[in-house]
């Protein structure tokens, strides 16, 4: 399946629409529909959706029940008055790897609240535009 390709000047906007949407995929619990969202380049760093699932559900802070699950934007924003952390960087200068024009960062929605675990972006160049890489998932 082809992954969702923006242009390649995408707002902001654009690009944390298209990340929002994979956040309601995962809040969904459809890890592979997520993943259908994003473009892989085929590496190391590739996250299949059983990592992804995996690496939501072992993430622990204190007094919170376990599992981990994302849940809906919404519904967290309903619980804390201040929007998530969320960053689109493109990079004015190529860097080791041309075809990156930048990062996106996005703290996840845990069990209703707004956490520390952080997913970040590759803004990608694809053949007709930009995609998003998911490059990791960990506590910022």
């Amino acid at each position: 399946m082809q992954p969702t390709v923006l242009p390649l000047d995408a707002s902001e906007e654009a690009v944390l629409a298209l990340v929002h949407q994979w956040v309601d995929a995962l809040a969904a619990r459809d890890y592979v529909g997520a993943a259908t969202l994003l473009t892989q380049a085929g590496n190391e760093r590739d996250w299949p959706p059983s990592l992804v699932e995996e690496t939501i559900t072992r993430y622990e802070a204190p007094g919170w029940a376990s599992p981990s699950r994302v849940t809906s934007p919404a519904a967290a924003l309903q619980e804390l008055p201040a929007a998530p952390r969320s960053e689109v960087t493109r990079w004015a200068q190529p860097r080791a790897r041309p075809e990156v024009l930048g990062t996106v960062e996005y703290d996840l929605p845990i069990n209703g609240v707004w956490s520390d675990l952080t997913a970040i972006f590759w803004l990608r160049r694809l053949p007709g535009g930009l995609a998003l890489e998911l490059y990791d998932i960990h506590i910022l």
